[in-house]
């Protein structure tokens, strides 16, 4: 019950701030503005407190339950000393003023449809998503352990030098729920409220009526890859609410108003905040979302260029200087302890490079030319193009490789190219894209080019597009970019809300409806959290056959006996290419073979079919994982110590930790024991770490490695191997050569 705590404290912070609203703001803005401040305000806590303990090796329960105690307390003191009380009666009045009956009407159903169906996959679905297990959760489960966020031994790097703000959120969510992971999704559910209320208080900013501002809130709501990363321990929702707070406080610092719009720009600018709150909230907002995600400062960037313009405009420079110092001394405080620690490992405050031991990904373009930049840039927006008719798909990615013969750039080099590029449709929390929304603001954004007026959404245009040329010229493409992006589509709302203000009702309802309607399929069929099994339906009328056919080891020779004409195999594991163009009729009857072999098998099934420990192996459920870890963890006494694991994949473990702290009713200690040499630099390199167990996924690892006259007994599975050992160890290895060990590797 200790994780109580949080919403305690999380109202308290919340009344405190809708209290001191009060005098300045009509009702549902203070409910947003409320509610943003203690997005803020619980983020600066979690960071301060994160650090602090780290720092005294304390960050464990307790120390996390008496300061969120505190917290609460301190709050709670302040609410009953000022008299600060929330959602009175007088309220409730006043916002049925405001709101026509149609629009009561509308809040409930988006209540119903949209919010509360999310919330319930927030809370009962499991993260399960590559991302969440492979680093998020398992460097969670790491610093638990240590009871602290200094840099540990691990074959996976990212679990170091990945920004880790939302981690710190999902640890503190964690501890305070015994270890166990229920409640961590609701931190991407709360940051996209956070995005909505934001979005909401900017379009009142640029003077929108409460109608606009309503339908602003909509668009952010039902983007599709906004909906599907609401439920997951993914930190691209976190990193565009922390961006809509930075741009809403900036654009107020400097008094943004929209001359063009229904209202004066007197009526706008009545609401008066305390420049010195605004420049805080601002400074803390850009820190905390680059501390989340680098990409916050690349879409930021040309903001803060508009911001300290205005401000050297209209302003003392002294003034503009003190903005400037508050938020460079803010990027200071938040920084300066987590690039010690990649300085100190990695010799780069950034992560590890090119050419040194720990090296791992290459993400930033390594050829820079005007033609490169168009490239990345054409293949980011394309990406978001795509629809589930292979021909029109086909269409598009001819076009792009048209456009990059013309630019004479490789439409797949590895210079700018994490992935291949290839048009897909997808429904996927790691990387489906945006059609409807992209083709909506990129319609307003060449009307509003057209428009004499607006000078301020003009400059919005602009820094949206710098920001998004930014990314582009400095990040590969990758299939994940379609999330990462979600800034540049925050802000083409706002201009589309703009041309949007121009139509009569009955538009403005009609384009209401029609993505209220578009959004419901990805709230209802996610892949990793499918409620209706509708996916296959809609596949089989559509003749949608994938791209890509993606199989499971046991089946690789049936698969590739029937559909070697079609798919080709010679590409490597573990997907293979379509090879041929087939007609309407021949895609239904590939989809009916895929059928009967059981390809579908997992979409056909809601996951709620299946146990919460089950769709933690959504991803890969027909390999058997899950089976075999349940065998695994059944042979472990509840008296184990410790874990070691000794891995040949380069993955986070945190689904086998989960399964064998469900079995063992405990939270087992567990830690890599094989790794680079470079990792015994890492500051927890050298805490004890004491294991009766070893967990490996080959058996070579074994004659590789182990002392077979230390060796019990061992269990074997198609995937895993435990081995028992005699007595307890506390032996830690390193790779003989990293290319030995990585012809093991079966899930690359």
């Amino acid at each position: 019950m200790s994780i109580l705590i949080l919403p305690l404290a999380g109202f308290t912070i919340f009344n405190f701030f809708y209290g001191k609203n009060e005098a300045e703001y009509d009702f549902f803005s203070r409910i947003r503005l409320a509610f943003v401040q203690m997005l803020l305000a619980g983020g600066l806590l979690v960071y301060v407190s994160t650090e602090s303990l780290s720092y005294f090796n304390s960050l464990n329960y307790p120390s996390i339950a008496v300061f969120w105690g505190l917290i609460t307390l301190v709050f709670g003191y302040f609410n009953f000393k000022k008299k600060y009380w929330v959602l009175s009666y007088h309220d409730f009045k006043k916002a049925g003023q405001i709101l026509t009956q149609k629009e009561q009407i509308l809040f409930y159903l988006i209540g119903f449809v949209y919010l509360l169906p999310l919330l319930f996959l927030a809370v009962y679905a499991p993260p399960n998503n590559t991302d969440s297990v492979n680093y998020h959760l398992a460097r969670v489960v790491f610093w638990l352990q240590n009871q602290n966020v200094e840099h540990f031994p691990t074959v996976y790097i990212q679990q170091l030098y990945h920004n880790v703000f939302s981690e710190y959120i999902l640890l503190h969510i964690m501890a305070l729920n015994g270890w166990k992971d229920y409640f961590v999704n609701l931190v991407q559910w709360l940051a996209m409220l956070g995005s909505v209320f934001s979005l909401g208080l900017l379009g009142k900013l640029f003077g929108f009526r409460t109608r606009v501002q309503l339908l602003l809130s909509i668009l952010q709501l039902t983007l599709p890859i906004g909906i599907l990363e609401s439920t997951t321990t993914q930190n691209d929702y976190i990193a565009n609410f922390l961006f809509l707070a930075f741009l809403y406080f900036g654009l107020r610092l400097i008094r943004i108003t929209n001359p063009d719009s229904t209202k004066s720009a007197a009526s706008v600018t009545a609401v008066k905040i305390p420049t010195d709150l605004s420049i805080f909230w601002l400074a803390l907002a850009l820190a905390l979302g680059g501390f989340n995600k680098y990409t916050v400062f690349l879409f930021g960037f040309p903001i803060c260029v508009w911001i300290g313009i205005e401000l050297l405009k209209n302003h003392p420079f002294k003034y503009s200087l003190r903005v400037f110092f508050v938020a460079l001394g803010m990027l200071v405080l938040v920084f300066t302890p987590f690039f010690k620690r990649n300085y100190d490992l990695f010799g780069n405050v950034l992560s590890s490079t090119k050419g040194t031991p720990l090296f791992t990904e290459e993400v930033a373009t390594e050829r820079f030319c005007i033609g490169c930049v168009a490239s990345v840039s054409l293949k980011n927006l394309t990406a978001h193009l795509a629809l589930p008719i292979q021909s029109y798909n086909d269409q598009i990615d001819k076009v792009v490789a048209t456009v990059h013969r013309w630019l004479d750039v490789p439409l797949n080099g590895p210079d700018l190219n994490v992935d291949a590029y290839f048009s897909r449709f997808v429904i996927q929390e790691d990387m489906s894209h945006n059609p409807w929304h992209f083709i909506l603001i990129f319609v307003g954004a060449i009307w509003l080019l057209f428009q004499k007026k607006h000078r301020d959404f003009k400059l919005l245009l602009l820094c949206a597009i710098t920001g998004f040329v930014l990314f582009s010229a400095l990040i590969k493409y990758q299939i994940y970019n379609t999330r990462v992006i979600m800034p540049f589509f925050s802000m083409g709302f706002l201009w589309t809300g703009l041309m949007m203000s121009q139509l009569d009702k009955k538009w403005q309802n009609a384009i209401i409806g029609t993505f209220l309607l578009a959004g419901l399929p990805y709230v209802y069929t996610n892949y990793n959290k499918n409620v209706l099994p509708l996916r296959q339906v809609s596949k089989y009328i559509l003749g949608y056959i994938p791209p890509f056919l993606c199989i499971k080891d046991t089946n690789e020779a049936i698969y590739k006996h029937t559909f070697k004409k079609v798919y080709d195999f010679n590409k490597g594991m573990p997907c293979f290419p379509l090879k041929v163009s087939l007609t309407y009729w021949q895609r239904l009857e590939l989809i009916k073979q895929l059928k009967e072999l059981g390809y579908y098998k997992t979409e056909e099934q809601s996951f709620l079919e299946k146990t919460r420990e089950e769709n933690y192996f959504t991803e890969m459920y027909e390999l058997g994982l899950y089976e075999e870890l349940k065998q695994i963890s059944s042979q472990l006494n509840p008296d184990t110590k410790g874990v070691g694991v000794l891995f040949a994949n380069v993955l986070g473990f945190y689904r086998e930790w989960l399964l064998i702290k469900n079995q063992l009713n405990r939270p087992i200690p567990m830690q890599y024991i094989l790794y680079q040499e470079h990792c015994k630099e890492t500051p927890n390199a050298t805490r004890p770490f004491i294991y009766d167990y070893i967990l490996l996924d080959h058996t070579e690892l074994i004659e590789k490695y182990l002392d077979k006259s230390q060796i019990e007994e061992t269990i074997s599975t198609q995937h895993y191997l435990l081995v028992k050992l005699k007595k307890p160890a506390t032996q830690q290895y390193t790779y003989i050569s990293r290319e030995e060990v990585e012809k093991y590797e079966t899930r690359k």
